[in-house]
């Protein structure tokens, strides 16, 4: 290995706390965009969380109050719990 490289390879290995101030906080393009993708998937995780936590939910709430539902109503919520349900699932994938 020259010199040359030796030094500049060195160089990279500084860390980033020996680095002024000003160069801690460039990250390059291909951290940024990792970052983006990482807070993405974060936000689309807790989203179909709390989609999940929601129908959870309302399928607890439709089960105390079915036996006071008309059928039509009964059938009628329960199928649009169903459809939902689907709907999360496939999001998910």
């Amino acid at each position: 290995m020259s010199k040359l490289k030796f030094l500049f390879l060195a160089f990279l290995a500084v860390p980033l706390a020996a680095l002024p101030s000003g160069a801690q906080t460039y990250l390059g393009v291909e951290a940024v965009l990792r970052r983006v993708e990482e807070m993405s998937a974060k936000t689309n995780a807790d989203q179909k969380a709390d989609e999940q936590d929601k129908l959870r939910g309302d399928l607890k709430t439709f089960i105390q109050n079915a036996p006071a539902l008309s059928p039509a109503d009964s059938a009628k919520q329960w199928l649009d719990l169903v459809d939902r349900a689907v709907k999360t699932q496939l999001q998910q994938r």
